[in-house]
């Protein structure tokens, strides 16, 4: 049997920056910082182009995610990742 290689989407992207802070918490601007910092596989560019609102969208969404609270004087959530 061959190995399929699948295609890392935005949300596996995300996931797998958030599980790396598995007992602490984290901003959306600590995870995007995290994506872009990620180096390329095998040179291949990315097929998405990334932007910080959409990763605060998704984050927001995400059910693997925990708000834990918010700061009010910078507006940015703080999350925990649900284990």
């Amino acid at each position: 049997m061959t190995k399929v290689k699948t295609s890392r989407t935005l949300e596996t992207v995300l996931k797998e920056a958030c599980e790396r802070y598995k007992n602490e918490t984290f901003s959306s601007y600590q995870i995007y910082s995290d994506i872009l910092e990620q180096p390329k596989r095998n040179g291949r560019r990315r097929h998405y182009t990334l932007t910080y609102s959409q990763v605060k969208q998704r984050m927001a969404r995400a059910d693997y995610l925990e708000k834990m609270e918010e700061d009010e004087k910078t507006r940015v959530a703080i999350y925990k990742y649900k284990e």
